[in-house]
């Protein structure tokens, strides 16, 4: 022990060393104020949660439990507090709910593009094997016709028979370019499969791809059976209105001084100076357009709204194809503005180019049209008939050329380079000999205003037969046009002419190609320009292909005497000059 003072733990109690506060010489005293109770301990604890715990999650000051504006505690305080924490728990069970609803949303969407897709898969498979099923046939029809040509060339043939076999070679063609056209629908179907489109689509809509690609993108099939190529609309047939005042009478005492003294017109028609009709001005680039007043063109006749359709995509071109006239050029033309749309054998849908000749109805016409996906339809060898204007999918359009000049291109085509029938190596006829016959047994005079007149042919003559039973008008082309043999045309006959031409959409004349392009892209929207193509280049036995001026060929009597008893056809030629001209410079700049 050293001295009196003692080890502090002077003894051990029972949790260890007891602490002997006497060691120092009086009792040890307990002081209450720094006994840390548990309590208080709490309460320290839940006053400093209370001040800063709602800063941690987020809570504005001013949102504390309990505090205000000014730091301080109040029961209002609390009593504010305890809403704005239900608004918050409702507004994220809200936005909960919104998040279930999208994705319930993208789900059914996905199903409903699941079900899509399962449909367009089935359609894809019938579509196939019905092409499949179209292109064998297609092809037993080209083995069949093969062998029948091959049968046939071993045979003597005239003529005729040459022209029908050039025909059916053209049929071949146009079945082989189908089944092309069929192969590539069925090759592009197979490329873009749907199925594709339905996984895009589903990425899209959980966000991994961007949102401008969130739109499946359709097989071109689904497209063309979505957009169709006709509306089958039908509109009324118009009746025919007054021309311009102004040309209504310039036009009638033409036409008076053509049935009194055909020379004298024709001599006026000629004469830069006179110039009755304002076209003979050096061609289109020198033409300047007149006022409304001193249209011919006006009022405008024309559906314009057919032709903005077709430049969307929708209808058809209705060409009122003029023998020797330009007709091939436009069917050249139409061709190159829209490859694989257009008939092989010169646009004609039914090969052979009679639609006023049952079953060649209108119905057949806009059948054929949808069924071969055809934007052109020409009619060669009938007159127009004003019931064609109530097709409302139809644009209409014709080329023309100077009358006398397309008798002497017929003379030089049919009979010169021999496909009327006559041998290679006989003499061809005089030109004059051969218009006196082939206008006697064909069209007749006055070609062009018979075409427009616009009158329904009857059918009955198609039931007359001869003492064999052969039909009379078997091989006949010109049948239609027999009913104009005797019948002289009057003002009337003229002034219907000039209405159902006026309503064409597009009147070219041949002389002018150069200069349509222009009025093709503003009417038509097409691109390529015209040119001039003589027609069965390959086959033509000429020497100069080029066209040829009959003036320049025949003999001024006959020259004369062709021009005169056409002289109507004349006159209404310088009047379509005057509707391109006025057309090309008012609306074509």
């Amino acid at each position: 022990m050293l001295g009196s003072r003692q080890s502090p733990y002077s003894s051990m109690g029972q949790y260890g060393p007891r602490r002997n506060y006497s060691t120092y010489g009086r009792p040890s005293a307990r002081l209450p104020h720094l006994r840390l109770d548990t309590t208080l301990v709490l309460l320290v604890v839940c006053f400093f949660m209370g001040m800063y715990l709602p800063g941690w999650m987020g809570m504005a000051p001013t949102e504390s439990l309990g505090r205000g504006n000014d730091g301080s505690m109040s029961r209002e305080n609390f009593a504010v507090s305890t809403p704005d924490l239900l608004e918050r728990v409702q507004i994220l069970k809200a936005r909960m709910t919104d998040a279930e609803k999208k994705a319930a949303a993208v789900l059914e969407e996905n199903q409903k593009l699941r079900l899509d897709n399962e449909i367009e898969q089935a359609n894809l498979k019938t579509l196939t094997k019905a092409k499949n099923e179209e292109i064998r046939g297609l092809q037993a029809r080209i083995d069949s016709t093969e062998e029948k040509l091959d049968a046939t060339k071993k045979q003597n043939v005239d003529g005729n028979e040459k022209e029908e076999l050039h025909k059916t070679r053209s049929e071949i063609k146009d079945m082989e370019d189908q089944i092309k056209s069929l192969k590539k629908q069925l090759e592009l179907a197979s490329q873009k499969s749907p199925s594709d489109s339905t996984h895009q689509h589903e990425k899209a809509a959980a966000g991994s791809i961007p949102s401008s690609k969130k739109e499946p993108k359709k097989s071109e099939v689904v497209d063309v059976v979505k957009k169709p190529l006709l509306t089958r609309k039908t509109v009324s047939v118009p009746e025919p209105q007054p021309l311009n005042p102004l040309w209504e009478a310039r036009l009638h005492a033409l036409f008076d001084l053509a049935q009194s003294d055909p020379a004298s017109l024709l001599s006026k028609l000629d004469d830069s100076n006179a110039d009755p009709l304002g076209v003979n001005v050096g061609g289109p680039t020198n033409f300047t357009c007149p006022p409304p007043s001193e249209r011919l063109t006006q009022p405008d006749l024309r559906r314009i709204e057919v032709a903005t359709q077709f430049r969307g995509g929708h209808g058809f071109v209705f060409f009122q194809h003029l023998r020797k006239a330009g007709g091939t050029g436009f069917c050249d033309m139409a061709s190159r503005n829209m490859p694989g749309h257009v008939p092989s054998y010169y646009c004609m849908p039914d090969h052979r180019g009679t639609l006023a000749t049952p079953p060649w109805t209108t119905s057949w016409l806009l059948d054929t049209i949808e069924e071969k996906s055809f934007r052109i339809a020409a009619n060669e060898w009938d007159p127009f008939l004003r019931a064609w204007f109530a097709i409302g999918d139809a644009v209409f359009a014709t080329t023309i050329r100077d009358p006398t000049d397309r008798w002497y291109s017929q003379y030089r085509f049919e009979h010169v380079e021999h496909r009327d029938g006559t041998t290679q190596n006989s003499v061809p006829k005089p030109f004059d000999v051969w218009y006196g016959q082939e206008h006697s047994r064909n069209m007749g005079h006055n070609y062009y205003v018979k075409t427009f007149l616009g009158e329904a042919t009857e059918t009955e003559p198609l039931q007359r037969k001869g003492p064999n039973g052969v039909p009379l008008v078997h091989g006949n082309f010109y049948w239609a046009y027999n009913k104009y043999q005797a019948r002289v045309l009057t003002w009337e006959d003229f002034r219907m002419a000039m209405d159902t031409l006026l309503r064409f959409h597009v009147v070219l004349v041949m002389e002018w190609l150069d200069e349509a392009n222009a009025t093709m892209k503003s009417t038509l929207g097409w691109t390529e320009a015209p040119r001039q193509i003589l027609p069965h280049e390959v086959q033509a036995a000429r020497q100069e292909k080029k066209s040829k001026s009959a003036r320049a060929l025949l003999d001024k009597k006959v020259f004369d005497s062709t021009r005169e008893a056409n002289v109507l056809d004349h006159l209404f030629f310088e009047a379509a000059r005057r509707i391109f001209l006025e057309r090309h410079a008012c609306e074509s700049a």
